[in-house]
């Protein structure tokens, strides 16, 4: 009985530990100057052939067509590292 407890413990903490590491942190920045959409993707994400990373930041921080090519100053950024 306490060996089955102590193989559950075990189970748990390994799985809790795998999870922890393939998890992201989100981070939130504030913009100090005027940028656009390709500039932040490049400096959080970077850049990728197939424009994903552009689609996933836009999705993200909820980035409508008015603000595709410039977010004002002041604007919360989030991106996930």
């Amino acid at each position: 009985s306490s060996i089955l407890l102590h193989d559950l413990v075990t189970y748990v903490l390994g799985s809790l530990f795998v999870l922890g590491l393939d998890s992201f942190q989100e981070r939130i920045v504030i913009l100090e100057k005027d940028s656009n959409l390709i500039l932040l993707t490049h400096k959080y994400l970077g850049l990728d052939a197939s424009d994903e990373n552009i689609e996933n930041f836009r999705q993200i921080n909820d980035i409508k067509l008015n603000e595709l090519f410039k977010l004002k100053k002041g604007r919360e950024i989030k991106y996930y590292v």
